[in-house]
């Protein structure tokens, strides 16, 4: 799925919200709000960034506890985009 990923997957950033377009066997589309108190961390990469703006934890029956990311994976321009978060956390736009 990774090698694909750049055919399959999209991302837009409006000054509200975070966007993750998905086309593999069925069509999704995830919207992740953005609020001033919204956690972000960039993760440089050789050729690509990945930009983590949303965490999940669960906790299962047995107590494990597992921990979702959500963000924007390998994208180029990982600096732009975390300041364009962390203008829209301010409120600047």
């Amino acid at each position: 799925m990774a090698a694909t990923a750049h055919r399959k997957v999209r991302y837009a950033l409006t000054s509200r919200c975070a966007y993750v377009a998905k086309s593999y066997w069925n069509r999704s589309i995830e919207t992740y709000p953005i609020r001033p108190e919204s956690t972000i961390e960039l993760i440089k990469g050789k050729g690509a960034d990945t930009l983590w703006f949303q965490v999940f934890s669960d906790r299962d029956s047995e107590g494990t506890v597992s921990v979702k990311r959500c963000g924007f994976e390998n994208i180029a321009d990982g600096d732009d985009v975390y300041l364009l978060l962390r203008r829209i956390m301010s409120g600047e736009t």
